[in-house]
Parts: structure tokens; C-alpha cells; sequence
């Protein structure tokens, strides 16, 4: 919210996205990976502002919302107050 540069344009709305402020998730650690390759080859530094690992775990209804997952099982993630995603996803696989 600081960086009015993070502000993306819904492309049906023209509106602000609010898509900046979730956690970007998969619905398997297959898709994760694929996905995480292909910003790989098109940003060389991506590591450097999204990370490197692989985290798995569970998501519940009281922990938060979610989006609709995409063709890719992209999803955006939207945590509630008091979440806390520590104690249920785990560091899996380091993907450098």
C-alpha cells in the first residue's frame, strides 16, 4: 500500500486491484513450480523479490479468503487478522 507503482489496473474494471495485498497461492506444489519457472525466464531477479521456496500447507475458511483459482491454480489468498500461516506451511523444497 506504500507503493502507489504496485497499483495494478483490473483490466475489466479499470479499477485498482487489491491483488498486491494477498498472498499469491497454487492448489498444487506441481503448478507452483511450473509457474515459478516460467517468472524465472522472464525476470531474471525474481528471487530476489518473491523468494525462493517452496512453503506447502492447509488453508481453512478461518483463516482467511480466497479468490477463484485460474486455469494455472493460481489463487489469491487473503489473510484474516490473527492468522497465523507459521504454524501450518512448511518450507518444502528450495526451487534455485
Amino acid at each position: 500500500m506504500n507503493n502507489p507503482k504496485r497499483m495494478l489496473q483490473d483490466i475489466n474494471t479499470g479499477k485498482a486491484s487489491t491483488s498486491f495485498l494477498a498472498l499469491s497461492c497454487f492448489t498444487t506444489a506441481e503448478k507452483a513450480e511450473a509457474f515459478y519457472a516460467s517468472l524465472r525466464k522472464a525476470f531474471r531477479n525474481v528471487s530476489i523479490s518473491v523468494g525462493e521456496s517452496l512453503a506447502e500447507g492447509y488453508l481453512t475458511n478461518e483463516d482467511g479468503r480466497k479468490t477463484v483459482s485460474a486455469a494455472n491454480g493460481h489463487f489469491d489468498f487473503y489473510e484474516y487478522e490473527g492468522c497465523d500461516l507459521n504454524k501450518t506451511f512448511q518450507i518444502t523444497k528450495n526451487l534455485i
